[in-house]
């Protein structure tokens, strides 16, 4: 099991325990399982045969642990549990864009510098058509900017944070590649944040436009504005009264 286990890059230490003898008590009721899957489809096929042979005897851990191989991530959250696990130290990486986040909003953390917003590039588009995969390069290129956050470490629990849940799911699997074990995504992303009315702010690359308006005839020099009887008007006033 730890041979085929290893075979998929899962690592199974952290099923312990009850679950861990469950698997030693399933590998010969399984081995004959993956003989067949082995004549039908390869080795590979065999090794998933396995793992799923022996969930049946361990139950939620190592289902937990085959979940995790097919997302190539920990797991998807809800975002009241992010704004929960962020109050215990994980991270909340917003990886909008700053236009994005600008126009909508960032989450408002009461531990502030859990949020972590990162402005990852998109590839250009006489670019975008000559790569063979632009959002896994997009993905791949996210990733590496969050790893090399100085806050962030690879055993840090990262709660990815996108518009409605679909691209952090690839940065996620891309971090997930580079060593980070504790990665989840916001289920719905900021989209569900908003929905599920949690605390927002004005984001801080927020750029505000001031316009300068003409002034009026009224507000120019030697000029009030006065008004009696049933109306107001304007004129100017008497010479030395201005």
């Amino acid at each position: 099991l730890v041979k085929a286990a290893e075979g998929l890059s899962v690592d199974l230490k952290g099923v312990a325990g009850p679950a861990g003898a469950a698997l030693d008590a399933a590998k010969p009721v399984v081995t004959s399982a993956s003989a067949w899957a082995a004549a039908q489809g390869g080795e590979a096929l065999a090794q998933y045969a396995l793992l799923a042979g022996a969930a049946l005897f361990v139950g939620p851990p190592a289902l937990g642990v085959l979940a995790a191989l097919t997302r190539g991530y920990a797991g998807d959250v809800a975002p009241i549990d992010a704004l929960k696990a962020s109050s215990k130290g994980a991270f909340l990486v917003d990886i909008r864009g700053d236009s994005e986040k600008e126009k909508a909003g960032v989450p408002d953390l009461p531990r502030a510098r859990q949020y972590v917003p990162v402005d990852c590039p998109e590839t250009p588009r006489e670019l975008r058509g000559k790569l063979a995969n632009a959002a896994e390069t997009e993905a791949r290129v996210a990733a590496l900017l969050i790893a090399g956050l100085k806050a962030v470490g690879r055993k840090s629990e990262v709660m990815l944070m996108d518009g409605r849940g679909g691209r952090a799911k690839a940065v996620a699997r891309a971090l997930a590649s580079l060593g980070f074990s504790r990665v989840f995504v916001v289920e719905g992303g900021y989209n569900a944040w908003k929905a599920a009315k949690l605390n927002t702010r004005l984001s801080s690359t927020a750029k505000y436009n001031v316009q300068v308006i003409a002034p009026s005839d009224a507000f120019l020099p030697g000029r009030r504005t006065v008004s009696g009887g049933g109306g107001g008007g304007t004129r100017a006033l008497p010479p030395g009264r201005q």
